[in-house]
């Protein structure tokens, strides 16, 4: 059965953005012959094209980004990033956020879309070296509250 993307926001920032414009950014474009998802990484436009607005959406229920609807995700860190995401298809919708953390299977979530879909990543996606230590950056903590996405 054929399931319609209607909407799809998306964005990923540092506490900076302001400052150092290191992130993501994304909104669903519909032309007349072709469904995109028109992205900012890092302040520079790269756009996905969506072949099968179905398939995507199936893709995404898979690695089940519907568990996170009206869920907010927070922990108050230093540098800590927000989130947030809306997603508008014809059987639902789903919007969630967050704070400092993320859904555990965000990462599932990124990495489909950097390499079934060719996002490109962004330079926060990248490990740093801080002091002699790589530092990988947690996408999940124990500590993390899960809210009422409202509450946010």
């Amino acid at each position: 059965m054929s399931n319609r993307l209607k909407g799809f926001k998306f964005k990923i920032h540092t506490a900076f953005y302001f400052a150092d414009n290191l992130g993501y950014d994304a909104i669903l474009v519909e032309g007349l012959n072709a469904t995109t998802i028109n992205f900012l990484v890092d302040g520079i436009p790269y756009i996905i094209n969506i072949e099968d607005e179905t398939e995507f959406i199936n893709d995404l229920l898979e690695i089940k980004v519907d568990d996170w609807n009206n869920n907010g995700y927070i922990f108050f860190t230093e540098d800590a990033w927000s989130w947030n995401i809306e997603l508008v298809y014809d059987d639902g919708i789903i919007v969630s956020g967050g704070f400092g953390s993320f859904p555990k299977n965000f990462p599932v979530f990124m990495d489909l879309l950097h390499e079934k879909y060719g996002l490109k990543y962004s330079k926060l996606d990248s490990d740093k070296k801080i002091k002699g230590k790589v530092r990988k950056f947690e996408w999940w903590s124990e500590e993390t509250e899960i809210i009422p996405y409202r509450d946010l």
